[in-house]
């Protein structure tokens, strides 16, 4: 891959660990999105279904990282308030409201069936398979992190 690309990718990288580690909306909005995916495997859900969650989680993360630019671009633009870039910062925000209100409602029409089915035949729920998925998802995560954060400390702008 040429150096530029990678460079790229590890700055893009960057970005999103910086707005994790400094956003709270941010990080709650990941360890949802995260737990809904964990779900989608444990409850063998469609695959239809998981594409859709995985969509959406992806999706409101996206949404809340452009909310946090927009915001801060407005406060490094207007230090002191103005009612118009205040108007502007709530519509972003309505965008990230809208976008997690659809998560909602597609998590509740998804799940809902899953769950009720899991409390029937809990039996049929788990195999040694799934495990292993979960292990390797979160074993996946751990390693994104902690080389975003590597990364963070070695490249520099």
């Amino acid at each position: 891959m040429p150096k530029k690309f990678i460079k790229s990718l590890l700055n893009a990288s960057r970005g999103i660990v910086h707005g994790i580690a400094s956003e709270r909306n941010l990080r709650i909005q990941v360890a949802i999105g995260f737990i809904a995916i964990l779900a989608s495997l444990f409850l063998k859900i469609p695959r239809i279904d998981f594409i859709i969650v995985l969509t959406l989680s992806f999706l409101v993360v996206s949404l809340e990282l452009l909310n946090t630019c927009f915001e801060r671009l407005i406060d490094f633009l207007s230090p002191y308030y103005h009612e118009e870039f205040g108007n502007l910062k709530d519509m972003m925000a309505g965008v990230v409201l809208l976008s997690a209100v659809l998560s909602a409602i597609a998590g509740i029409l998804i799940f809902y069936k899953p769950v009720i089915s899991m409390f029937k035949e809990p039996y049929k729920l788990i195999s040694l398979s799934d495990i292993l998925i979960v292990l390797d998802v979160i074993l996946f995560a751990a390693v994104v992190i902690l080389a975003s954060y590597a990364f963070k400390k070695a490249i520099k702008h």
